[in-house]
């Protein structure tokens, strides 16, 4: 490979290799010099007494250069080590940043009954093809994107699917009821609130709720028809605001047996209980009255 084609990194790892085995090379030949130096002084001494120490001397000196020559490449592999590390690491890193694996891939939605999946991603914001450590952060904001432009919407979760997925678990608001005003029927949810579009359909699974004008006596009746059983809840087919004087949130309800019930919002969860014990003493269809203990009589003629 040509040094054009060398990366930054590569062409100074090169430099780097080329001064160890000069400055290598400088030092065997100094300690080459030394012996061939010390060769010489012995050489020219005549006494055999003598000959025979530097002879020994010489041999030690040459066997010194391999050792010397290990120790140098051990120091040189010392320092290149936190080098090798870095780049071992760096390496696979590198190119899973520059591979389709880092970029979002797939959006799945689950969960989704009434809301698309198509509108549910363009309102989180997520991109198909950004790298995933930009598109992570933007996770936890989805909820409340979801949450705000959707009012059946309870709650989103998103999660991570190796290598370039993203979940979102959405969870819907249930049905609770329908609200009649000017438009038609709507649907209110669990929590109370209110759908824009009128329903073609209604569901008589549903009760409806009728003449109330405030959202602080729809919020009230909604949580106080939660904390009625499912059987008593299925009874009930229309709740209607019928105000007196003495209490204002009194209310109406008609049965799916054909009786009227007559109950203040506070009460549901005290007195409805008792409805179906009430219902099976009356010989006749009539009015259930709850206002003030309980007793029945039948409709006036």
């Amino acid at each position: 490979m040509s040094d054009e084609n060398l990366t930054p990194w590569q062409k100074e790892n090169k430099k780097y290799q080329a001064l160890q085995k000069e400055k290598e090379k400088a030092e065997n030949q100094a300690a080459e010099e030394k012996v061939v130096a010390l060769n010489r002084v012995f050489a020219s001494e005549d006494d055999d007494e003598v000959k025979e120490p530097n002879d020994d001397l010489h041999h030690s000196m040459l066997e010194s250069l391999p050792k010397l020559k290990k120790e140098k490449r051990i120091q040189l592999l010392k320092k290149l080590l936190p080098l090798i590390i870095f780049f071992m690491i760096a390496f696979p890193v590198t190119i899973y940043f520059l591979s389709p694996f880092s970029k979002l891939a797939v959006i799945k939605v689950v969960g989704n009954s009434h809301e698309t999946t198509q509108e549910i991603v363009k309102t989180t914001k997520l991109k198909y093809g950004e790298s995933l450590l930009i598109e992570r952060k933007k996770l936890p904001k989805i909820d409340g994107l979801l949450k705000n432009n959707f009012k059946r919407i309870a709650s989103a979760t998103t999660t991570y699917q190796f290598p370039n997925t993203f979940t979102i678990d959405v969870k819907e608001k249930a049905e609770l009821a329908y609200i009649q005003d000017d438009k038609g029927l709507k649907i209110v949810l669990a929590d109370g609130t209110i759908l824009d579009d009128p329903v073609e359909k209604q569901d008589a699974g549903y009760p409806v709720i009728k003449s109330f004008k405030s959202m602080k006596q729809i919020k009230k009746l909604v949580k106080n028809y939660n904390e009625l059983t499912p059987e008593l809840q299925k009874k009930i087919k229309l709740i209607e605001l019928t105000p007196t004087k003495a209490n204002q949130d009194f209310v109406t309800l008609s049965m799916d047996d054909g009786n009227q019930v007559k109950i203040t919002l506070d009460d549901f969860k005290d007195k409805l209980k008792y409805y179906p014990n009430v219902a099976k003493q009356m010989t006749e269809k009539g009015i259930v009255d709850m206002e003030a203990g309980i007793y029945s009589y039948p409709f006036p003629s």
